[in-house]
């Protein structure tokens, strides 16, 4: 071995001993910062941290950044602290082990240094928090990445660009957001409403063509069939047949094309329905797509059902007195338009004859569809709907009037308006009393004057009386303060009101009442009669002229004059019948009949006459009543407590007892006195009530129907 060289061995230990000495002071530099730091003396530690960053990089920084982070020192500052926090989460894995040992008991760590980056992070989060800005929450995102609320503050952010984007309301900023943030928790809120949007822009105006435009160049839009539905609404406002048709021809695949047949078949069927029509409707339109579904509709169109009670519940029996359809509701009309309505769990509803509903029964009341269309209740309020249940008319109404002349008169508040039962407005609602329409006028009160308008709403009558009425073409019969008079259409009178009544014309002649004694004026309201007659009970009924005749009393007597007030037939009778070809006459308390000369044709052998009527008069004799022809022979014997036309046809009604049967003029039986009651339903078919037994007899056959067992 070499002899060793005092000289370097001073040399290597004076380095070791500058080195020892210089770690040293660097080791008691930092720990005297965090023992400052702890003694709150934020001058000397502030000082003494930031000469050790380049030896102590972690704990140096990390000190700084507690420093700045406080708010108990004049050094405060959040960005500051921000920036000495990243350094020491950089550094902190660089520091030696044992010196991180001698640092632990200041309180440094690395979780130490976590923790007051979590509290760094959280106090720019509170400042964005109350910032509230979209920037604010960027710049955040942008610079605390790892932050435990990183994910609040995008979420934060993008809710408050969510909303500003909302308020510009414009699809292209809606897209921008959604390029924005690709990844956000609204981006389905933001398609959605991207959208809502787009669809708006195109269609705002809500015309055919911007909606035609929007399906052409938005393909993806969910909104298509809401423009298709826009599309099919408009084309088809009319509700009318060449609207459909314009319809399918113009737009063969929008979706409702369906529907569109279907209603085009529906409207052609429901004006004037009848059978007849399928082959004309299938003749018309060769390309109907539900060709089967008419022939199913023909064949049921000609099968005739009619309600039947039978144990509490109602079904439906063919003519010759099959159960067609079982009894299984509480209540059920007859089929009109091929539909009838029906109640099932106390709402009502509309069946086909293949007892399916085509409307549920969802309402309070119906009416019978007529002209393609029912009133409906529902919850007081009246809607309309048509054949297959479509609300022509929601439910919002107090009051709905029937079709007529293609139009409805309404009532949502106060005051009456028209429609066309396809929805239409057509009048303003500003009416105190409506009508129907008829021969294209409607009688209205507004301003609590009666007056009558045309199908525009232009007034024909002004409002200048109470009431008014037609008289003739020209003239009118009006009220005023309870009294009758006869004005001009420009409501000058003509006739002052100071009569007690004046009717309509008939015959050219109306009865006028002045001082409680009838009279008649002609058709230019001039009075060619003088009140003179005694007014009777429901004379504005018997004294009308019928044939130039008029029944008129006098001096407590009856008789007969004509047009020009002569006396037809003296004033001689207790009481006259109704004006007829055989007029019954009562005298000395007995009753025969006059024939159309005035003469005496029947004498006076009976104890009740009326005046004939197909041919023969219905008598009393020996209080038991009968039917004689106009020689006063018997054609029904006198043996029934009472005999009634029916009404509208040449058949008796025959009772005795409370039971009744039913006849013709000849005398034959048609119906057997075994009913309760004889109720005709409409003008071919008479309902028969017995106990609880329902039976129906058609008219035009004369044949009795009844349910089988």
């Amino acid at each position: 071995m070499g002899t060793k060289n005092p000289f370097l061995f001073r040399v290597t230990f004076m380095i070791c001993l500058f080195v020892f000495s210089k770690n040293l002071f660097w080791a008691n530099k930092i720990t005297k910062a965090f023992e400052a730091l702890q003694e709150f003396n934020y001058f000397e530690a502030k000082q003494l941290f930031s000469k050790s960053l380049k030896k102590y990089p972690a704990p140096a920084s990390f000190g700084l950044a507690t420093i700045y982070s406080r708010k108990d020192n004049p050094f405060h500052s959040l960005d500051s602290a921000y920036k000495y926090i990243g350094i020491a989460k950089k550094t902190m894995s660089d520091l030696k082990l044992k010196t991180k040992i001698k640092l632990e008991k200041y309180n440094y760590s690395e979780d130490a240094i976590l923790e007051l980056d979590h509290k760094i992070s959280k106090a720019f989060f509170t400042i964005c928090t109350n910032v509230a800005t979209v920037n604010c929450y960027n710049d955040f995102i942008k610079n605390h990445s790892y932050s435990l609320f990183l994910s609040s503050a995008v979420k934060k952010r993008d809710s408050l660009d969510f909303v500003e984007t909302k308020n510009l309301n414009s699809s292209k900023k809606t897209q921008e957001f959604l390029d924005r943030y690709p990844e956000t928790y609204l981006k389905e809120d933001a398609q959605n409403l991207f959208y809502k949007q787009q669809y708006f822009e195109y269609t705002q105006k809500e015309t055919i063509i911007g909606y035609m435009l929007f399906l052409s160049e938005c393909n993806t839009n969910p909104y298509k069939s809401q423009a298709e539905n826009k599309i099919y609404l408009i084309s088809t406002s009319s509700n009318n047949l060449k609207s459909y048709e314009n319809f399918i021809k113009d737009h063969p695949t929008n979706r409702n094309i369906p529907e569109a047949w279907r209603k085009l078949y529906q409207i052609f069927m429901s004006n004037e329905y009848n059978t007849s029509k399928f082959e004309v409707f299938l003749k018309r339109y060769p390309n109907y797509p539900f060709g089967n579904e008419i022939k199913n509709d023909q064949a049921l169109a000609r099968l005739v059902l009619l309600p039947v009670k039978i144990k509490n519940a109602w079904g439906f029996m063919n003519l010759e007195g099959e159960l067609i359809i079982p009894s299984i509701y509480s209540e059920a009309g007859f089929f009109y338009e091929d539909i009838a309505a029906v109640v099932q769990n106390n709402k009502y509803g509309f069946i086909s004859k293949s007892n399916k509903f085509v409307v549920d029964p969802i309402y309070d009341d119906v009416s019978d569809f007529s002209d393609g269309r029912s009133i409906v209740e529902k919850e007081g309020k009246y809607g309309m709907i048509d054949r297959n249940g479509y609300s022509i008319f929601e439910p919002i109404f107090k009051e709905i009037g029937p079709v007529s002349e293609g139009k409805v008169f309404v009532r949502k508040d106060s005051l009456y308006g028209y429609f066309s039962k396809n929805r239409i407005s057509l009048i303003p609602e500003h009416f105190e009393e409506a009508e129907s329409f008829e021969n294209l006028q409607a009688r209205v009160r507004i301003n609590g004057k009666e007056a009558i308008i045309d199908s525009v709403g232009s007034f024909i009558i002004k409002p200048f009386y109470d009431e008014v009425d037609f008289y003739t073409d020209t003239l009118l019969i009006f009220i005023e303060d309870e009294k009758y008079g006869i004005c001009n259409r420009d409501g000058n009178p003509i006739l002052a009101p100071q009569y007690e009544y004046i009717g309509k014309l008939t015959d050219n002649r109306a009865i006028i009442v002045d001082s409680g004694k009838i009279g008649y004026l002609d058709e230019n309201g001039k009075i060619i009669i003088t009140p003179q007659y005694q007014i009777y009970p429901n004379y504005q009924l018997y004294s009308n002229f019928k044939s130039g005749i008029a029944k008129v009393r006098k001096n407590d007597k009856s008789g007969l004059i004509d047009i020009n007030g002569k006396v037809f037939v003296p004033f001689n009778y207790g009481e006259i019948g109704n004006i007829s070809d055989i007029i019954a006459c009562m005298k000395n308390n007995k009753w025969g009949f006059l024939n159309n000369m005035g003469k005496e044709q029947i004498k006076m052998n009976y104890e009740y006459a009326e005046s004939f009527k197909n041919g023969c008069g219905i008598i009393t004799v020996d209080s038991l009543m009968g039917v004689i022809d106009k020689t006063g022979k018997f054609i029904i014997p006198n043996v029934y407590s009472s005999i009634t036309w029916l009404e509208g046809s040449d058949l008796l009604l025959i009772e005795s007892g409370g039971i009744y049967g039913l006849c013709d003029i000849d005398g034959k039986i048609l119906i057997k006195q075994e009913y309760q009651s004889i109720n005709m339903i409409n003008d071919q078919f008479l309902m028969l009530i017995k106990g609880d037994q329902m039976d129906y007899f058609q008219l035009k056959e004369r044949k009795l129907i009844q349910v089988k067992n």
